[in-house]
Order: C-alpha cells, then structure tokens, then sequence
C-alpha cells in the first residue's frame, strides 16, 4: 500500500499527464501578466478601513478534471481554484480534490499539521500569518484505489476532508492572495461530500477575505468586530473543464465507470 504523502505528487504527475495544470499554469500567468501590465488600476485598492467581504455561493462541484476559480476580490484575477484530477496508472487510480492557489503572484493555501494536505479548518480558526502557507497545489481529499495484480485489489479514503469516506461539512480552505502586491487573508466554506460507490463531490457554500493587507481573520467570520462588513452578490462560477487523456483514462467515460465498478466491487469485501 503506498504511504499518503505520494498523493502529493498526484499534482505533478497530472501536469504531464492530463495536461491540465500546464493550461492552467498558463492561463495563470496571463492573468499575472495582464494585472503586472495594467498597473494598481486594475486591482481593488484596499479600502483604509478594515472590512471583511463576504460573497455567497452554492456551487456543487462534481467535474472529473474540473477547476473551479475563485476571485475573492472580483478584479478578473483567480486567486484560487477547486481541482478535481483523475489519474491512473499501472498501479493505481486516484481521483482527489485539490486546493490550487495562483502561485504565480505568491498565493498560497493553509496546511495541515502533517504537510501533507490541506488543512480542513474548523470555523473560527485563525488564517494568519502564523499559519503554514503552501504556494503550489495540494490534496484536500482523495480515493485510492491501489492494483495489487489481476484480481486484488484495495482502496482507501485518505485527507483531512475526505474524513476516512465520511466527508466533512462546512470546513473552510485557509487562503493568503495578493491585491496590488500585497497580501490579504481569506476562506472557502467546502463540504466534502462522499456518496455510494465510492463517489464524492464538493459543494462551495461561500467565501470572503479581509481588505486589509496582513490583516487576521477566523474561517466563517463575515464581519468585523463592530459589526460591519459586505455581501457581495452571490457567485456564478463555472469550471474549466479538461478531458482526461492517460493510460486508463484514454477511454474517456468508460474507463471511468469500469474504474468505479471495480471500487465498487473491492469495497463490498
């Protein structure tokens, strides 16, 4: 059985293979770019008052290789997304849900103790600067289905979120993202939703961030301590969606049903 820390190479191995990252990896360079280009023009100035802004959403997130942007500001610069890769190999099939911050202007997500994943944050958690901030993508949760030859097989649950196939609900993914070169804190309200068959989903239920550059805030508050702050309009986000193209994946929808016939079968033992 492999060791949970090699989910953490899903991610690399996924930029080749799927080829996926790499897109996005540039897509992301162009926003950097564009915003490096424009100048503070194009960027929200943070406002001299502290204020939290907190934007509603409901979004179910259930796309194999989808990437779900976030803008915590609204200024057409993805701060962070929600990744759903699906790999297999020889030995193994894994489907995840990854926390992936903008790390070509310095974003980053909050980790768990551990470093191996991202930290499922309970409310009122500190995102500060006295947290651990990984400015690359990273596993939330995943399914692991591992090949042991022709006819064995095992599969396990593993992450913080995936909660040992019990899925957590209402944690938040701690985020630090740059306005205008400087950085602000924010969070991701997420349920880690797991169904029959060894299925999950994730549902985004709302996000918000301080306007003040380093300035602390806990996961879920939506307001200072005066009581102020903004909503802003719900958001409308839809994913980036990329075929999965390797080894097992090739043929498309139907490997992947074979794929979850198989998990089903291995978890009824």
């Amino acid at each position: 059985m492999t060791r949970p820390v090699s989910l953490a190479k899903i991610s690399a191995r996924t930029r080749s293979q799927v080829g996926l990252s790499s897109k996005l990896e540039k897509r992301l360079t162009m926003y950097a770019v564009a915003a490096t280009a424009a100048g503070v023009g194009l960027f929200s100035a943070p406002k001299a008052q502290s204020e939290i802004v907190y934007t509603p959403a409901h979004v179910k997130m259930d796309q194999v290789n989808g990437f779900y942007p976030i803008d915590f500001d609204n200024n057409g610069v993805v701060d962070v997304g929600i990744w759903l890769p699906a790999s297999c190999s020889t030995g193994e099939c894994v489907a995840a849900m990854f926390g992936y911050p903008n790390s070509q202007v310095g974003n980053g997500v909050v980790l768990a103790k551990s470093q191996q994943f991202v930290n499922a944050m309970l409310g009122r958690s500190h995102i500060d600067h006295h947290r651990k901030f990984l400015v690359a993508d990273r596993t939330m949760g995943a399914f692991e289905i591992i090949n042991h030859g022709t006819s064995s097989h095992t599969s396990r649950w593993v992450g913080p979120w995936a909660n040992g196939g019990e899925g957590v609900k209402g944690r938040y993914l701690g985020v630090r993202f740059a306005i205008s070169g400087q950085f602000h804190y924010g969070w991701v309200r997420i349920s880690f939703v797991t169904g029959s068959n060894n299925s999950f989903y994730g549902l985004l239920t709302g996000y918000a961030y301080e306007t003040i550059p380093n300035q602390p805030l806990r996961a879920g508050q939506r307001t200072e301590a005066d009581g102020t702050g903004t909503t802003a309009p719900p958001a409308v986000i839809t994913p980036i969606i990329e075929p999965p193209t390797l080894g097992h994946l090739a043929a498309g929808s139907r490997a992947l049903s074979r794929w979850r016939r198989q998990a089903s079968v291995d978890n009824s033992k």
